[in-house]
Order: structure tokens, then C-alpha cells, then sequence
């Protein structure tokens, strides 16, 4: 994939190339207790799909198209959630030349995202709806986009900003993160910033 930077300091014609050797400087990865109450929430879907197919025979009449969907449902659940509990693709990934945030698609390697640094804005402590109900912290990266590079519609693993939160193009819930979300903004920042002096 490539990109291209509309900075004043280089001209509108430089290429950026997402280069997949380029050193990992830091990674913010994916909560690893969601991810295990994932898997048991698939192993509970199971369990009652076995009893709708009429399989597990207990009290109640079977109904073996909501049982077999559910059965469907909670095995590719556990099977995501195993995957990224013991082959773990991160949600960001900071480069020397940007970052790759996993957007693209739920769970993959291809789905991380390339943004180079002359894009990013800001990094920064946000905050967004929670699926109880309330606020939620959140890491949120703001992002210059335009004709040349724009994100795509469908942002995968990404929230929206709370109401009254700082506005953010990607937002990641601290329930999805995996340590303390305001020291992984102030790393991916400090790492935005040195780019930017650069």
C-alpha cells in the first residue's frame, strides 16, 4: 500500500510505502481478559445450541434451526477468540514511519491499516460510549484525511467518541486495550512527536 504525505515541508508528489520490514517500536495489543471472556461466552452459546438441537437432551422441545445457528455463531466466536489469545495480531503498531492501526478487518495481519506520520495529527485520551451504558476511556488518533487518503468506511476493532470527547477519526475503548490506555497514548505521541522534528 502506499500513501502520500501533504506536508509543507515535502512536496505533494513523496511517496510513502508501508514497509513491512520496518522495526516495530512499540505495539498496543488487545486485552487478553476480554479475549478469555470471548471464548467462554462462545462455550455458553454452545451449550445452549446443543440443548435447541435437541443433542444434550434436556426439559424443553428442541428447535434445531436456532440451536444449529447458535452452535454456528458460538463456534466461530471461540475459534477468533482462541486465535488471538495464542496468535495475537495488536491493535497498533508504531513504526518509524507511522502506524498501523487494525481496522481493516477484525482479527488478521491484513487487516492493520498504514497511516503515516505526516497524517496523524494527534494522539490522544478520549473517551467513548460503552456498551453498559456510562463513558469509557479510549486512546483516539486524529488523522488529515482527504482525496488521497481516506480510511475506510467500515473501521473494525474502532468506537466512536463520546459526546463532548475529543473528536477522533480511530478510537480504541480501554476495554480492548491491553494496559493502562493514558500510557499508551503518551508513547504513541512522544513517537508522533520525534517523527514530526525529524
Amino acid at each position: 500500500m502506499l500513501w502520500f504525505m501533504d506536508k509543507s515541508r515535502v512536496t505533494a508528489s513523496t511517496v510513502i510505502l508501508d514497509d513491512p520490514k520496518d522495526s516495530i517500536l512499540d505495539t498496543v495489543d488487545v486485552n487478553r481478559f476480554t479475549l478469555v471472556l470471548g471464548c467462554v461466552a462462545g462455550i455458553v452459546f454452545g451449550f445452549i445450541g446443543l440443548i435447541f438441537t435437541g443433542i444434550a437432551h434436556l426439559k424443553g422441545a428442541p428447535r434445531p434451526l436456532i440451536g444449529w445457528a447458535m452452535l454456528t455463531l458460538s463456534a466461530f466466536v471461540i475459534v477468533v477468540t482462541v486465535r488471538q489469545l495464542f496468535w495475537p495480531v495488536p491493535l497498533i503498531e508504531v513504526t518509524r514511519r507511522g502506524v498501523r492501526v487494525r481496522i481493516g478487518s477484525p482479527v488478521r495481519r491484513s487487516g492493520l491499516f498504514f497511516v503515516p506520520w505526516a497524517r496523524v495529527r494527534a494522539v490522544m485520551f478520549t473517551q467513548t460510549v460503552a456498551s453498559r451504558g456510562g463513558r469509557e476511556d479510549a486512546l483516539g488518533i486524529q488523522i488529515d484525511q482527504d482525496d488521497r487518503f481516506r480510511l475506510p468506511e467500515v473501521r473494525w476493532n474502532s468506537s466512536h467518541a463520546a459526546p463532548d470527547a475529543q473528536e477522533c477519526d480511530v478510537v480504541f475503548a480501554a476495554s480492548m486495550i491491553s494496559g493502562d490506555v493514558r500510557e499508551c497514548v503518551r508513547k504513541i505521541e512522544e513517537q508522533r512527536i520525534r517523527a514530526e522534528t525529524q
